[in-house]
């Protein structure tokens, strides 16, 4: 589209150019008689500089658009950096290993450990009906009418909320079920220990 622009700049001023040339030459033969119609011209001369002042906003224009594609392309072809696991990952399986040590030697600590667990599954089981619920009835609700952006934003921030409790649960869980079994979860994305 500006190269396009360019171009049509561009034919404009060639134009007048080979014209301007016939014009000085036709003033030269011509005498004094006519300085009229010379300052005219240099009148009809002042739209050619708008041209070009035009042409130079448009190609630094393209320019700057060109550098800024560049610039997009070689951030999408540079790799994304590994995510550095956290300080405490160093910790998590001396203390799953330790608290599953006395969950195994201490009733009351085994009896404790299967409550939690008991607890925190039906929490999960809540959280995930709650966003189930919510899920379903925003789709209802999004058939039905339109929303204004105060409640979508009230309504965003509610899912979040509802997204981070039921990934603080599995999160519970997954280290409840870590501790009676007494496996270390490997920390890459993935967890070794399951949610059930």
């Amino acid at each position: 589209m500006a190269r396009q622009e360019i171009g049509q700049v561009q034919e404009m001023l060639t134009v007048p150019a080979a014209s301007q040339e016939l014009q000085e030459r036709a003033e030269e033969e011509e005498g004094p008689d006519d300085k009229e119609q010379t300052v005219t011209r240099s009148l009809s001369d002042q739209p050619l500089e708008g041209a070009n002042a035009r042409l130079e906003e448009l190609k630094e224009s393209l320019y700057q658009k060109e550098r800024e594609i560049t610039e997009l392309l070689e951030a999408e072809r540079s790799p994304i950096p590994p995510v550095p696991q956290p300080r405490c990952s160093v910790l998590l399986p001396t203390v799953i290993t330790k608290a599953h040590e006395i969950c195994s030697a201490v009733a009351e600590a085994r009896a404790l450990l299967d409550q939690m667990i008991e607890d925190n599954q039906a929490a999960l089981a809540d959280a995930r009906d709650n966003l189930r619920l919510y899920l379903q009835s925003s789709k209802d609700d999004s058939d039905d009418k339109e929303k204004s952006p105060s409640h979508e934003s009230s309504d965003e921030s509610r899912l979040s909320f509802l997204q981070a409790t039921v990934r603080e649960q599995e999160v519970c869980q997954i280290a409840l079920d870590c501790i009676k079994s007494g496996e270390s979860p490997v920390i890459n994305g993935e967890f070794k220990c399951k949610v059930t």
